[in-house]
């Protein structure tokens, strides 16, 4: 009740150049404002008396988007570097099988090896200390390829989506868009 008659401050807007940029002439910072529905960019004149104008944020964002398509990649290399990104992964798939299918043979083969053993126990020639530590051998050895096999199919494909997301988001951020998306 007692604040009502004090003045109230306006509430935080996010400006998207706020603290981005300093004054060329003086070195303050640049500040955004709000003016008739426009905003503004200005120095902010605290060190020394200045005379750079307003520019409105429009001529900033335009002037920004011609830097960025200046480095972004040409929209015909990316296609190329995505296109020769889906053959890398293929070759990969294809020279990534002997590992599987390696992998997959050797947990095949601890399998067998785990029957076998339980068969020898139910026949009564091994005791019950040596088939417990012979099948927890086999079976944290079998756990082990499992791991590296997720892992190895995880890690291949992961690097592939990544070099991809970038590739489109390099075109995304070329190509037309708002100022909050591009920026």
């Amino acid at each position: 009740m007692s604040r009502k008659s004090k003045p109230q401050r306006k509430g935080f807007h996010p400006y998207i150049y706020r603290g981005f940029f300093r004054c060329g002439e003086c070195g303050c910072f640049i500040t955004t404002e709000q003016q008739k529905g426009h905003h503004y960019l200005r120095c902010t004149k605290r060190k020394n008396p200045c005379e750079q104008k307003y520019v409105r944020e429009e001529l900033i964002t335009s002037q920004i988007q011609e830097e960025i398509k200046k480095v972004s990649l040409p929209l015909d290399w990316t296609q190329w570097m995505i296109a020769e990104n889906a053959k890398d992964r293929q070759s990969e798939v294809q020279s990534s099988t002997l590992f599987v299918d390696s992998a997959k043979a050797d947990i095949s083969l601890l399998d067998s090896k785990i029957e076998k053993l339980m068969t020898a126990y139910l026949e009564s020639a091994l005791s019950l200390e040596e088939y417990r530590d012979t099948k927890s051998a086999l079976v944290a050895s079998k756990q082990l390829l499992k791991e590296k096999l997720l892992a190895f199919e995880q890690k291949a494909n992961n690097r592939f989506e990544l070099t991809e997301k970038f590739l489109k988001y390099n075109m995304e951020l070329a190509n037309e868009g708002t100022n909050e998306e591009k920026l």
